[in-house]
């Protein structure tokens, strides 16, 4: 449902940030570009991929704001981007529930006697929500910004 909200918030900071047309655009379309490959996701490993792309493009989205003080300094911007981080901080934490479920039952299904059901119910294991490495650093404002 998180995932759908912040689906839902991107359009509106398209627009916004298209209002400023000196932008660059190859940050603007790859935004566009992960929404896109979100809402044709149909499996959770697709959906976890295109959440990862996401989350990416946001952050140089983001970063964009800094570099740009009109863009920082309207008021539709910067309410968009509180709405979308603080649903990031809902996704991160139920990224985290999530991934606790899923080792559960990962490990579940490895034990005795449950391994026996969940061979003969075909029960598999799920993947982890992971956050990739490039993820964990921050955006490199050299690249975003104009100098």
């Amino acid at each position: 449902m998180i995932l759908k909200q912040r689906h839902d918030e991107i359009p509106q900071l398209i627009q916004v940030i298209e209002q400023f047309s000196q932008y660059e655009r190859a940050t603007i379309d790859r935004l566009i570009e992960a929404r896109k490959t979100y809402a044709a996701a149909r499996n959770i490993h697709d959906k976890i991929h295109a959440s990862q792309e996401t989350s990416r493009a946001l952050n140089g989205i983001f970063a964009l704001g800094e570099g740009y003080p009109e863009l920082k300094s309207n008021a539709q911007f910067v309410q968009l981007q509180e709405r979308i981080s603080g649903l990031e901080g809902n996704i991160a934490d139920r990224r985290e529930n999530y991934n606790e479920t899923v080792t559960n039952f990962n490990t579940r299904i490895l034990q005795i006697p449950d391994t026996f059901f969940a061979n003969f119910l075909g029960y598999h294991a799920f993947t982890l929500f992971t956050v990739e490495k490039e993820d964990l650093e921050k955006p490199d404002l050299k690249i975003i910004l104009p100098s």
